[in-house]
């Protein structure tokens, strides 16, 4: 009997033991996929800070380039709009998209000023300087 009990304690110990392990394992597994994600985060973040040409020229104003070459300034300050356009040089892709898609160049556009003039400086990029006003 004590050796079947001693068995069983050994079977135990051995399964608890590699239960352990690879639980360890596992453990191991997703902290390297986000260390994996977070350098490629942080690469991607820094390829993108040396591609957007942004710089800062005051205490509250940097100009950046956006993706189609124009610069603008922008207010440092807001974190909600001026990071994104700085750091990406576009805003609202599928948003950006839509708007390019249906900017005519004889179109008059206003600009009511909601930000930055984003969509209203490509729209001045895109319709005709001399028949449209922006």
């Amino acid at each position: 009997m004590r050796r079947h009990i001693k068995k069983s304690v050994v079977g135990l110990r051995r399964k608890f033991h590699g239960d352990v392990l690879g639980q360890l394992d596992r453990a191991n597994q997703k902290i390297e996929a986000i260390k994996e994600q977070q350098t490629s985060f942080v690469a991607g973040t820094n390829q993108k800070l040396r591609n957007s040409g942004s710089i800062q020229v005051g205490t509250n104003e940097i100009l950046t380039k956006i993706f189609t070459g124009l610069k603008m300034y922008l207010d440092p300050r807001d974190m909600a709009v001026a990071a994104h356009i700085a750091l990406d040089g576009i805003w609202e892709e599928e948003i950006t998209k839509a708007w390019l898609s249906i900017i005519e160049p004889e179109f008059t556009v206003l600009d009511i000023g909601a930000n930055f003039g984003y969509f209203g400086l490509l729209a001045a990029q895109f319709t005709n300087k001399k028949s449209a006003k922006v």
